[in-house]
């Protein structure tokens, strides 16, 4: 429901995902992080 507009700082690889390390752009301002699970085999 609700969108914020962040900007990415790191993207780092591990085993079958990527954790994206991002800042928001704006009011309330935060850090976080999201895990991306990667299909290797599907190439998504």
């Amino acid at each position: 429901t609700y969108k914020t507009e962040v900007k990415v700082h790191n993207v780092v690889g591990s085993q079958d995902a990527a954790t994206v390390f991002v800042e928001s752009v704006g009011e309330p301002h935060f850090y976080t992080y999201a895990v991306v699970p990667i299909e290797n085999k599907r190439k998504k």
